[in-house]
């Protein structure tokens, strides 16, 4: 996953659960200088992030025409999912889990076929050497 320097799985991890806890608890419109009035203070960072995770599908993000770096926010179904299984960290540990185990899978695949045919090649030595 390609993400920006100062933006890491950790953030887009915080944002997406604060989103999905205001989401589950607010009726009303769900504005992001509302939710995250108290919490952030880098509005730019807070807008890309926000982006990001509208990019992925998880919310749905709105830009106001009105008010600078205000969006209009809604929690995905894809998105509740995602947060539950454990979010971009989670994603990036399984994604990394198996990459390790194909590795290791191919390789014992390999070492078994090798060890096979070595014991069938002596098999057949033997038996046509005696």
């Amino acid at each position: 996953m390609a993400i920006g320097k100062e933006i890491t799985e950790n953030d887009l991890d915080f944002y997406l659960t604060i989103i999905a806890m205001f989401c589950a608890y607010n009726e009303s419109l769900h504005f992001s200088d509302k939710m995250f009035a108290d919490i952030t203070s880098d509005i730019v960072k807070r807008d890309s992030i926000i982006e990001k995770i509208a990019e992925d599908g998880y919310i749905t993000a709105k830009k106001s025409n009105n008010i600078p770096h205000r969006h209009t926010i809604e929690i995905t179904s894809k998105g509740i999912d995602f947060q539950n299984r454990g979010g971009y960290i989670a994603n990036k540990n399984n994604n990394r889990k198996q990459k390790w185990q194909s590795l290791f899978g191919n390789l014992g695949k390999d070492i078994s076929i090798a060890i096979i045919s070595a014991m069938a090649s002596a098999i057949i030595t033997l038996l046509f050497t005696a």
